[in-house]
């Protein structure tokens, strides 16, 4: 099983390819540790990284930082990641993944949720922002 700081450090290199492999590590018991670092983060994309990491689990823990992620720009490059994340954010934050196909695909169905959702949970149109709101490639 891969500790949290290994888990964090492959997010910060933005390696998606190898998060997508090391969801099946993620236990229950190490979300509360991944959530905290969430908030270290310094990128969109690794606060992307993060919320593919955890969007297998429905825990209401993770909720704030499912609400952060929905408050992402849109016109970032690598918007299709960003979409696709942020259909898993609604997913966990509506408590099931029946919609996770429409959201993945649909760019306005997925910001018009995102606003809903964020306006129920009373959370700012602006969210605090990572320090950098690019890549850490794109530097």
């Amino acid at each position: 099983m891969a500790h949290v700081e290994e888990l964090v450090a492959t997010i910060r290199r933005e390696a998606f390819d190898e998060i997508e492999f090391l969801r099946d590590e993620v236990t229950e018991d190490l979300l509360g540790e991944l959530e905290k670092a969430y908030w270290e983060l310094e990128t969109w994309y690794q606060r992307a990284g993060m919320v593919q990491l955890v969007g297998d689990y429905l825990e209401p823990a993770l909720h704030s930082m499912m609400l952060d992620i929905l408050g992402a720009p849109d016109d970032l490059p690598g918007a299709n990641l960003l979409l696709v994340t942020k259909a898993t954010a609604i997913c966990v934050l509506q408590g099931s993944y029946d919609d996770i196909g429409r959201f993945s695909s649909d760019q306005i169905a997925t910001k018009t949720r995102s606003t809903q959702l964020r306006d129920r949970a009373g959370v700012p149109s602006a969210p605090p922002r990572p320090r950098s709101i690019t890549s850490s490639r794109e530097s």
